[in-house]
């Protein structure tokens, strides 16, 4: 069986005090797989100012080029508290873009982290031959250059949850509007919640598991939720066994928060 890994979502450019780091859960998910094992191909969108830092991470990328890319800027208050501000977005993704022979890839993570992906393209890819995750993130987002990121109601959740074999979702995501987790959970297959320091929960068929977190000393979060999804579908789809792949996961996940800086 090929290890392709496929991922449709935007580059993120991270503003800094000084230059810019690469992110995005297509970065972090694909730094993972890549380790597992898995050959990372990226559906993507991004402006000149990205062409070094992505060519430089060894992916196979199917860009569309843009004037722009997808950029953000953290500001934290003196108690440390974030706010996150889209100056910039990159042009829209749909399955169109991707070449047809990346469509039947063994795993398929759709990421997107500013509304990017269009709801749609999850209906081009052959769940016979693919394990579908979905990284609610990005459609949670009211995402509009030069304004400050806040939560935003997903419409078409309906349609698109169903399409997928396993969704991912995290407290953050959805703070303040908890009772969301369960309506999403009536529509997946398998929804994933991570919950930071105290693991994660799965909901499957009206019941939910839990799984706790290892102890580490955590260095920086930044891409734990994204490497928890990209291990958990590797070993969902060696295994067939959510237990297993959310014991994996919460243990890749505490690795790259323990070594990250």
């Amino acid at each position: 069986m090929k290890k392709d890994y496929l991922i449709v979502g935007h580059f993120a450019k991270d503003l800094k005090s000084r230059g810019f780091s690469l992110g995005g859960s297509v970065f972090y998910s694909g730094l993972c797989a890549k380790s597992l094992g898995y050959q990372v191909k990226i559906s993507t969108s991004f402006g000149p100012d990205l062409e070094k830092k992505v060519a430089a991470t060894g992916f196979k990328i199917n860009r569309t080029s843009s004037p722009a890319s997808t950029v953000f800027k953290n500001i934290y208050n003196r108690a440390g508290q974030r706010s996150q501000f889209l100056s910039s977005l990159a042009l829209p993704l749909d399955s169109a873009q991707i070449p047809r022979e990346w469509l039947d890839s063994p795993i398929v993570q759709i990421a997107p982290i500013a509304k990017e992906v269009k709801e749609k393209s999850i209906n081009s890819f052959k769940r016979k031959n693919s394990l579908i995750g979905v990284v609610l993130q990005g459609w949670l987002r009211d995402c509009r250059p030069g304004k400050e990121v806040s939560f935003s109601y997903w419409k078409n959740y309906r349609k698109v949850l169903p399409r997928a074999d396993i969704a991912f979702l995290s407290e953050e995501d959805v703070k303040n509007h908890e009772g969301l987790i369960k309506e999403f959970a009536k529509f997946s297959p398998l929804l994933v919640l991570t919950q930071g320091k105290r693991g994660c929960s799965v909901f499957h068929r009206g019941k939910v598991s839990s799984f706790e977190a290892r102890k580490i000393k955590e260095k920086n979060p930044t891409g734990a939720g994204d490497v928890f999804a990209s291990a958990f579908l590797v070993e969902f789809k060696k295994t067939k066994n959510f237990n297993l792949a959310a014991e994996f996961a919460n243990s890749i996940a505490a690795k790259h928060v323990a070594c990250n800086s």
